[in-house]
């Protein structure tokens, strides 16, 4: 998957997309105009063409990564969730128990999926 082309940079849902379960496409958004500003405003410092590819690869460098990290955690959380075999309730339950127990880690996971 590309999010670039010299001169042409996808954000948000037009780059990738994610289940809705969680609400976290805006995030990501959010995150990828973030990253974008980030970038083209670095160009000037550098005197580089903010439409080159290479500048453009930069922002998708940086973004790829957390994007796929959460789309994969979101369709793990979907599989998880809409399936209602046995072991898997069992395997469901006992993370959310764990989870309600993380104390700092969980902070963390909220402070990530929040975006800040």
């Amino acid at each position: 998957m590309q999010y670039v082309q010299p001169g042409l940079a996808l954000v948000g849902d037009a780059a990738h997309t994610i289940h809705p379960l969680a609400g976290q496409g805006v995030n990501l958004g959010y995150r990828d105009v973030d990253a974008l500003i980030d970038v083209l405003a670095s160009t000037r410092s550098y005197g580089e063409s903010w439409a080159s590819h290479s500048v453009l690869k930069r922002y998708q460098t940086r973004r790829m990564a957390d994007n796929f990290m959460m789309q994969s955690g979101m369709d793990l959380f979907y599989a998880g969730f809409s399936n209602e075999l046995p072991p898997l309730r069992i395997l469901r339950n006992m993370g959310l128990m764990a989870a309600q127990r993380a104390g700092v880690l969980k902070r963390q996971a909220l402070k990530y999926a929040l975006g800040l």
